[in-house]
């Protein structure tokens, strides 16, 4: 009797669980809405049907062509993506293009495909602005914070006035005003390093 009362429950159980595992499934999709998709929107010609990603019932609605968080174009819905940059699209070709860049980066080899590539802050090819090549005569320099700097200098070569712009300047060699190293001026000739009264 008992195992008879159990083989009872255990099927009215599991007819409980499939009316609400229908019901689940009948609020996750709406079929009737998928199904008529396009057909059921009346869109401008310069729209195009998208999912509805505020939407929990996977709608479509009608959005514009230009509208770079759908895409730009017939294309596709997928939202327009290029590195470092807000987008938009262009009127001309319906591509995603840059309108402007973000943080310390710029557009520097004007290819809109790759957005806003160059980081100014560091990139020793476009330091502090686009096409600004960082190099030292008879030294190494860097970009650092958008400013080229010297950080290395060949023997015997120094950057004895710490300016940039003027390189690794100093033969401290036979400078008098740097004989042997910076700031160490010779009253005679300096020869091979030697200051020589």
């Amino acid at each position: 009797m008992l195992r008879r009362a159990l083989r009872a429950s255990r099927a009215a159980l599991l007819t409980l669980l499939a009316v609400v595992l229908t019901a689940s499934c009948s609020l996750a999709v709406d079929t009737d809405e998928l199904q008529a998709g396009a057909a059921a929107l009346d869109c401008a010609d310069d729209e195009k049907v998208c999912p509805d990603r505020l939407s929990p019932k996977n709608r479509v609605v009608c959005v514009s062509k230009s509208n770079p968080s759908y895409g730009c174009g017939e294309a596709s819905c997928a939202p327009c993506s290029l590195s470092n940059a807000t987008t938009h699209c262009n009127s001309d070709d319906k591509k995603c293009a840059v309108t402007s860049c973000q943080g310390g980066y710029k557009d520097c080899n004007d290819d809109e495909g790759d957005g806003c590539e160059a980081d100014v802050d560091r990139d020793e090819t476009n330091c502090g602005s686009c096409k600004n090549r960082c190099g030292a005569e008879n030294g190494v320099a860097v970009c650092s914070k958008g400013e080229c700097q010297i950080v290395y200098c060949s023997a015997p070569f120094a950057n004895c006035d710490e300016r940039y712009s003027t390189g690794c300047e100093t033969d401290v060699r036979t400078s008098s005003q740097h004989c042997g190293g910076c700031n160490q001026p010779c009253a005679g000739t300096c020869v091979d390093r030697v200051c020589h009264p």
